[in-house]
Protein backbone atom coordinates (compact mmCIF):
# COMPACT_ATOMS: atom_id res chain seq x y z
CA UNK A 1 0.00 0.00 0.00
CA UNK A 2 1.55 3.46 -1.00
CA UNK A 3 1.32 6.17 1.88
CA UNK A 4 -0.65 8.85 0.11
CA UNK A 5 -3.53 7.70 1.17
CA UNK A 6 -5.10 6.61 -1.87
CA UNK A 7 -5.38 3.36 -1.36
CA UNK A 8 -8.66 2.57 0.42
CA UNK A 9 -8.62 0.18 3.37
CA UNK A 10 -11.86 -1.57 2.15
CA UNK A 11 -9.98 -2.86 -0.68
CA UNK A 12 -7.94 -5.04 1.61
CA UNK A 13 -10.55 -8.06 1.56
CA UNK A 14 -10.73 -8.23 -2.06
CA UNK A 15 -7.03 -8.03 -2.47
CA UNK A 16 -6.42 -10.65 0.01
CA UNK A 17 -8.98 -13.31 -1.25
CA UNK A 18 -6.96 -15.10 -3.82
CA UNK A 19 -3.90 -15.37 -1.56
CA UNK A 20 -6.28 -16.68 1.30
CA UNK A 21 -8.61 -19.06 -1.24
CA UNK A 22 -5.29 -20.57 -2.31
CA UNK A 23 -5.72 -19.34 -5.88
CA UNK A 24 -3.07 -16.90 -5.96
CA UNK A 25 0.69 -15.88 -4.70
CA UNK A 26 0.91 -12.15 -5.56
CA UNK A 27 -1.94 -10.13 -5.95
CA UNK A 28 -1.90 -6.82 -7.98
CA UNK A 29 -4.72 -3.96 -7.26
CA UNK A 30 -5.72 -2.94 -10.62
CA UNK A 31 -7.06 1.26 -11.20
CA UNK A 32 -7.81 0.18 -14.27
CA UNK A 33 -10.41 -2.88 -13.73
CA UNK A 34 -11.35 -0.61 -11.06
CA UNK A 35 -11.91 2.99 -10.42
CA UNK A 36 -9.63 6.40 -9.69
CA UNK A 37 -11.27 9.83 -8.33
CA UNK A 38 -8.52 11.59 -9.87
CA UNK A 39 -7.94 11.10 -13.35
CA UNK A 40 -4.37 10.48 -14.63
CA UNK A 41 -3.14 13.04 -17.40
CA UNK A 42 -2.93 11.63 -20.73
CA UNK A 43 0.65 10.62 -20.93
CA UNK A 44 0.31 9.18 -17.83
CA UNK A 45 -2.73 6.70 -18.71
CA UNK A 46 -0.90 5.89 -22.32
CA UNK A 47 1.90 4.83 -20.57
CA UNK A 48 0.26 2.48 -18.09
CA UNK A 49 -1.65 1.24 -21.08
CA UNK A 50 2.05 0.98 -22.62
CA UNK A 51 3.92 -0.37 -20.30
CA UNK A 52 1.04 -3.17 -18.53
CA UNK A 53 0.53 -4.38 -22.15
CA UNK A 54 4.57 -4.94 -22.51
CA UNK A 55 4.66 -6.30 -19.22
CA UNK A 56 1.70 -8.84 -20.35
CA UNK A 57 4.28 -9.96 -23.24
CA UNK A 58 7.07 -10.41 -21.57
CA UNK A 59 5.44 -11.98 -18.31
CA UNK A 60 2.77 -14.05 -20.70
CA UNK A 61 0.19 -12.88 -17.99
CA UNK A 62 -2.15 -10.48 -18.59
CA UNK A 63 -1.65 -7.23 -16.71
CA UNK A 64 -3.73 -4.40 -16.65
CA UNK A 65 -2.03 -2.05 -14.01
CA UNK A 66 1.53 -2.99 -13.91
CA UNK A 67 2.34 -0.17 -11.68
CA UNK A 68 -0.09 -0.07 -8.85
CA UNK A 69 1.59 0.01 -5.63
CA UNK A 70 -1.50 -1.87 -3.76
CA UNK A 71 -0.35 -5.71 -3.98
CA UNK A 72 -0.30 -8.42 -1.82
CA UNK A 73 1.96 -11.40 -1.75
CA UNK A 74 1.88 -14.73 -0.17
CA UNK A 75 5.76 -14.88 1.95
CA UNK A 76 6.44 -18.35 0.45
CA UNK A 77 6.16 -17.41 -3.35
CA UNK A 78 8.25 -14.05 -2.71
CA UNK A 79 11.07 -15.73 -0.63
CA UNK A 80 11.94 -17.35 -4.10
CA UNK A 81 12.07 -13.75 -6.01
CA UNK A 82 15.48 -12.20 -7.14
CA UNK A 83 15.11 -8.65 -6.42
CA UNK A 84 17.35 -6.07 -6.57
CA UNK A 85 15.86 -2.95 -7.47
CA UNK A 86 15.89 -0.02 -5.30
CA UNK A 87 13.26 1.74 -7.62
CA UNK A 88 10.78 0.66 -10.24
CA UNK A 89 10.75 -2.31 -8.39
CA UNK A 90 6.70 -3.19 -9.40
CA UNK A 91 8.24 -4.30 -12.93
CA UNK A 92 10.87 -6.63 -11.51
CA UNK A 93 8.46 -8.06 -8.97
CA UNK A 94 5.66 -8.97 -11.99
CA UNK A 95 8.52 -10.43 -14.07
CA UNK A 96 10.61 -12.12 -11.34
CA UNK A 97 6.97 -13.64 -10.28
CA UNK A 98 6.24 -14.72 -13.72
CA UNK A 99 9.44 -16.15 -14.42
CA UNK A 100 9.52 -18.24 -10.89
CA UNK A 101 6.15 -19.74 -11.97
CA UNK A 102 4.19 -17.76 -9.12
CA UNK A 103 0.22 -17.62 -9.54
CA UNK A 104 -0.40 -13.73 -10.69
CA UNK A 105 -4.04 -12.11 -10.47
CA UNK A 106 -5.49 -8.83 -10.47
CA UNK A 107 -8.22 -7.47 -8.87
CA UNK A 108 -10.44 -4.44 -9.03
CA UNK A 109 -9.28 -1.52 -6.36
CA UNK A 110 -10.88 2.21 -6.41
CA UNK A 111 -8.33 4.73 -5.91
CA UNK A 112 -9.35 7.79 -3.64
CA UNK A 113 -7.95 11.49 -4.41
CA UNK A 114 -4.28 12.11 -3.03
CA UNK A 115 -4.25 13.73 0.53
CA UNK A 116 -1.08 13.96 0.93
CA UNK A 117 2.67 14.57 -0.16
CA UNK A 118 3.14 14.21 -4.33
CA UNK A 119 3.28 11.49 -7.04
CA UNK A 120 7.23 10.73 -6.96
CA UNK A 121 6.41 9.98 -10.80
CA UNK A 122 6.57 13.48 -12.14
CA UNK A 123 4.66 14.50 -15.51
CA UNK A 124 7.28 13.43 -18.20
CA UNK A 125 8.39 10.12 -19.48
CA UNK A 126 11.11 9.90 -17.38
CA UNK A 127 9.51 7.91 -14.77
CA UNK A 128 8.51 5.36 -17.96
CA UNK A 129 11.90 5.16 -19.30
CA UNK A 130 13.30 3.95 -16.55
CA UNK A 131 10.22 1.67 -15.60
CA UNK A 132 11.16 0.08 -19.23
CA UNK A 133 15.04 -0.38 -18.64
CA UNK A 134 13.77 -2.39 -15.04
CA UNK A 135 11.22 -4.61 -17.45
CA UNK A 136 13.98 -5.23 -19.51
CA UNK A 137 17.06 -5.48 -17.31
CA UNK A 138 14.80 -8.18 -15.06
CA UNK A 139 13.77 -10.01 -18.30
CA UNK A 140 17.30 -10.76 -19.63
CA UNK A 141 18.74 -11.90 -16.12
Amino acid sequence: MDADNQHLPEDIPALLEPILEGRADFVIGSRVLGSAAAKRTEIRSIGVTVLSYLISQLSGRTITDCSSGFRAFRMSGMSRLDLREDQFQTSEVILEAAKKGLAIEEVPIHIALRTHGESKKGPSVRYGFFFFKTMIKTWWR
